[in-house]
Formats: structure tokens, sequence, C-alpha cells
């Protein structure tokens, strides 16, 4: 929950929180069906990177708020 910009992204509200965080992961395949290289098991390495946006549990306003 933020408010929308004009732009790209969210303005911030002095209220809001965020987390994010990084995660490196690794994945190894084989392309069957491919001539060349890929055909072979190989790996690819790749990051994934999350954030995620909103009050804290604990204001009005928020789905868990009491």
């Amino acid at each position: 929950m933020g408010f929308r910009s004009s732009g790209s992204g969210y303005l911030r509200s002095p209220v809001m929180r965020d987390h994010a965080t990084r995660s490196t992961f690794e994945m190894t395949h084989a392309l069957r069906c491919h001539d060349g290289q890929c055909a072979n098991i190989h790996d690819h390495s790749d990051v994934q990177d999350v954030t995620i946006a909103g009050p804290p549990a604990h204001m009005a306003g928020h789905s868990k708020a009491a």
C-alpha cells in the first residue's frame, strides 16, 4: 500500500515499511532436442531480488490490525 506517483514507482508514506531480500540459485538442465552444446548437461546461476512494502501489521488500515 503506497501512494502511486505519476512515474513508475511508489511515493513513500512515513508509515510504510519494506523488506528486501536477495537470493542466488543454481539450475542444471539439458536440452535433449537441441543441437549443439545445450544438449549436454549444463548449469546457470541466477539472482532474484524481492522487495515487499506496506504498513506495519499494528497500524490501522492493515488487514491484520486489531
